[in-house]
């Protein structure tokens, strides 16, 4: 699944009055980023509790840092492993640490930087992108070989 900057888009996303999560969810299936997203939109969004330059700065620190690690988190575990209630304190030790400058960035953010574009469009890349921001580019893992041709 591949994104653009339109479908990560939180200001968008609070100002269509999107409700995130079902009143009836059990919170502890829901994974730390759906989590993150549904308070977002609630803080910003129904209880209108920040404003402009605020919330855009919100919207860029989550869509930087704190979603891209809270997915690759979520990926790194079974699928029935990855809700709020199986989100060990030490996983949320490392992400105070990555914001802290202590531990590494989260690769999407490192392929957003290097891309030039938001962290959380480069979640999943194209080959073609992904021999870009890999050691060595595109040239050193073939794609100019194969005739592979990027796209968003």
């Amino acid at each position: 699944m591949l994104l653009d900057a339109a479908d990560c888009d939180l200001i968008a996303l609070v100002n269509a009055g999107t409700q995130i999560l079902d009143p009836a969810t059990d919170p502890d299936t829901v994974t730390p980023a759906t989590m993150l997203v549904a308070w977002y939109v609630h803080h910003v969004g129904t209880m209108r509790r920040t404003d402009g330059d605020r919330s855009n700065n919100l919207a860029s620190n989550l869509k930087r840092y704190h979603l891209p690690f809270l997915l690759e988190l979520a990926a790194s575990k079974p699928i029935d492993q990855r809700g709020v209630a199986d989100l060990w304190f030490a996983e949320a030790e490392k992400l105070a640490r990555v914001l802290s400058g202590e531990d590494r960035l989260p690769a999407a953010t490192v392929a957003g930087d290097l891309l030039r574009r938001s962290p959380l469009t480069c979640v999943w890349l194209t080959v073609l992108d992904a021999g870009a921001v890999s050691h060595g580019g595109a040239q050193a893992h073939g794609c100019h070989a194969l005739n592979i041709k990027g796209g968003k």
